[in-house]
Parts: C-alpha cells; sequence; structure tokens
C-alpha cells in the first residue's frame, strides 16, 4: 500500500509455522509467504506502523468502514465515560448499526445524544446512526479483554 494508506498488516520471517491441527486456517493466514495478522493499520513517510483495529471488528455503515478503537478512544475522553467499546450490528438499511456500549465514572450518567455528539465532534465527521447503551460493566475475556462477542449478545437492549 502506498504510504498513509490502510490496508492489513501482513508479516513474513518465521513469526508462526501454522494454527495447531488447523491447515485450513494456517493456508489462509500465510498466504503467498506472509504472515496476515487481520490488522489493519497504515505506515507513515518516517516508516512508523500505526494500527487501527482489526479486520474482524471492522463495521460498514452506509458504505463508510468505521474502526471501533477511533470510537472507543473518543468516547473515552468524555469525562463521564470510564470504558466504551463500539459493536455492530446487521441492519437491512445501512449494512451495521452501531451501538457504543458505555460504562460511566459518576453516578450522573452523561446524556446518550450528547455522547454521540461528542464523538461526532471529535471525530470530525457525523455519526448519526450510533446509539449508545449504558450498561454496568463490560463482559471481559479471561485474558482481560472485552469481550465483543458477548455485547453482540445484548442485542435484545440495543
Amino acid at each position: 500500500m502506498p504510504v498513509g494508506e490502510l490496508g492489513e498488516l501482513c508479516v513474513r520471517g518465521g513469526f508462526m509455522t501454522g494454527y495447531w491441527n488447523s491447515p485450513d486456517k494456517t493456508a489462509a493466514a500465510l498466504e503467498g509467504g506472509w504472515l496476515h495478522t487481520g490488522d489493519v493499520g497504515f505506515i507513515d513517510s518516517a516508516g512508523y506502523v500505526f494500527m487501527r483495529g482489526r479486520l474482524s471488528e471492522r463495521l460498514t455503515i452506509d458504505g463508510t468502514h468505521w474502526y471501533p478503537r477511533d470510537v472507543e478512544e473518543v468516547l473515552m475522553r468524555h469525562p463521564g465515560v470510564r470504558e466504551a467499546a463500539l459493536v455492530g450490528f446487521p441492519d437491512s438499511s445501512s449494512g451495521q448499526r452501531a451501538v457504543a456500549y458505555v460504562t460511566t465514572r459518576l453516578a450522573d450518567r452523561p446524556e446518550a445524544q450528547r455522547l454521540v455528539e461528542f464523538a461526532a465532534e471529535r471525530l470530525g465527521r457525523s455519526v448519526p446512526s450510533m446509539t449508545v447503551q449504558f450498561i454496568d460493566a463490560m463482559p471481559m475475556t479471561p485474558t482481560g479483554k472485552i469481550s465483543k462477542a458477548q455485547l453482540l449478545a445484548l442485542d435484545g437492549v440495543a
């Protein structure tokens, strides 16, 4: 990819020999002698690599790609937000529907619409289809990451 253009980060040089007992997954990950990491990023003119997110988490809303990390980091800059996680649910009209799950720092929760406006202002683009859902605690994986799979199972509250 040209400098500054987004693409999947691929590496080679002995990073892995394959997935245990999964030849199909190994073949897909090691395509063309490159390890396809599943991460999206870009390289700047100085040669630094910047990560934007995971291909598997990228949302497509009205034909535009959203990287959850961008929105999550902006939401967590709000003084009332402790944690934020953005997931996409299937939507017949826009492709996906963005839902930001948020835990708060304060007993007085910020208004959901104000958080949408806060994100739009700082991202420099409109996020009209995004909704905010407040939850008491983020579901976590055994490795201490937010479990987006469990958030997707909460579709009934969105």
